[in-house]
């Protein structure tokens, strides 16, 4: 059944809304005042009717909307030359002389169909009712066969019916109407003591003024004798007082927290050094190397002095094959000869005392095997990469830890109560050594 019809710019109806009561709805007035407009509304919606007659003159769009007792709103709109409907909420584009199917499951208005046609049986023109039949219409041969017409004789019956109550209903109105005007005729005598019942009403209303005056006087003294209560209790609390020294000034807690902040990153860092420390004391120790400076200074002494006594020992051996000087006739040159040799002589005998001083130098050490020396070497290098490594996955473990300790506090702060014992949870107690355990 249909609840309601709402019109927006339809034709001659601007905004209308018509809300149908249980029954029969009959819509009457004047000539032109848009009553078929109402039926061909409901028939463009049933039906998409086309053209733009439909559209009121000056708009750009109409639509018609209809909502059942069964709480489904269906609505035809036409804006611009283009047609859509509304189906509970749902939009359906597209349609140009056709309906959605759904559109009768919900608004039960569909055409009838039988031999000679197609017809409605729902809606008519105004010179047209479809009550208004003749023997060869096919309204008429559908009504003569169709089961429809056992309905509309049911509806006939029904409708008689409820005349006949109201009709009943009607009468035994009147029946107590009679009655209530014999009451008022004997209660006619009544309005002679109306100022007796005036005054006594106005007595009884000043008597109700003096309780309600009474009673409050009788808050505000209780009020009163709370308030002196209060007094002397606040008194009694000031003399007990009175005699106490004044409260200790409070200490700034800021450094005490402070200081716990670094206790606390102090556990964390212990913590994290014997966590390294576990990891490192499998390691093998480093060997103790010896300082090697000295011995590389005295290599590079011992080749200095050996290269300068190879280099006074050729130059010996070459003056060892030389014959005698020939005699000169000049002794210029043998003069110059002779100042040369000396020379020779001066640098022979600084040789010689270099040689000795070098000969009486401790010979140099026997070469050692440094075969053992390099598989240190090789093991010490072993022993690095491990190292690096065993830090570098102390960094990655550090990292997982850090994300962890992160999804941990995001779970925590979902989830503060324990979903077992609902203990409060912390994340430092389930990251901690100990296991989360209830009293």
């Amino acid at each position: 059944m249909i609840k309601k019809i709402e019109l927006v710019n339809y034709m001659s109806h601007t905004h209308t809304v018509l809300e149908p009561a249980a029954g029969l709805t009959v819509i009457c007035g004047p000539n032109n005042c848009g009553k078929s407009a109402v039926v061909s509304a409901v028939e463009t919606l049933c039906f998409n009717a086309p053209g733009d007659y439909m559209v009121r003159h000056g708009a750009d769009s109409a639509s018609v909307t209809i909502e059942t007792d069964d709480d489904h709103v269906l609505a035809w709109r036409r804006k611009k030359g283009v047609v859509s409907y509304v189906i509970d909420a749902r939009e359906v584009h597209r349609v140009q002389r056709s309906v959605p199917e759904d559109l009768h499951d919900h608004l039960r208005l569909p055409k009838v169909t039988s031999e000679r046609g197609e017809f409605d049986v729902h809606l008519g023109k105004q010179k047209e009712p479809i009550f208004l039949i003749d023997s060869e219409s096919g309204a008429a041969a559908f009504f003569s066969t169709a089961d429809d017409s056992e309905r509309l004789i049911a509806i006939q019956k029904l409708h008689r019916q409820r005349v006949r109550d109201h009709q009943t209903i009607q009468k035994k109105l009147a029946g107590e109407i009679e009655k209530l005007d014999v009451e008022l005729i004997a209660l006619a005598p009544v309005t002679m003591v109306e100022p007796e019942i005036d005054a006594i009403e106005r007595e009884h209303a000043e008597l109700i003024r003096d309780v309600e005056q009474q009673q409050a006087l009788t808050l505000l003294i209780g009020k009163l004798e709370m308030q002196v209560a209060r007094v002397e209790h606040v008194s009694a609390q000031l003399r007990t007082l009175t005699p106490l020294e004044q409260p200790p000034v409070l200490r700034d807690e800021r450094p005490l927290a402070a200081i716990i902040a670094r206790f606390d990153k102090s556990k964390e860092s212990v913590a994290r050094l014997k966590a390294e420390r576990g990891a490192l004391s499998s390691l093998a120790t480093t060997p103790q190397f010896v300082a090697t400076e000295s011995l590389a200074e005295m290599v590079k002494r011992l080749e200095s002095l050996e290269a300068q006594r190879a280099g006074w020992s050729e130059r010996v051996e070459a003056f060892v094959p030389l014959a005698s000087p020939p005699e000169l006739e000049d002794p210029a040159p043998l003069v110059v000869l002779v100042e040369r040799m000396s020379e020779a002589h001066r640098a022979a005998r600084i040789a010689v005392a270099r040689a000795a001083a070098v000969e009486a130098l401790r010979p140099a050490f026997e070469p050692v095997d440094s075969t053992p020396l390099e598989l240190l070497v090789k093991r010490l290098a072993i022993a690095e990469h491990a190292r690096a490594k065993v830090l570098v996955d102390l960094q990655e473990v550090a990292a997982e830890l850090k994300e962890n300790r992160s999804r941990t506090e995001a779970w925590v702060q979902d989830n503060p109560l324990c979903p077992t014992c609902g203990a409060p949870v912390s994340a430092e107690r389930l990251l901690s050594a100990e296991a989360h355990s209830h009293a």
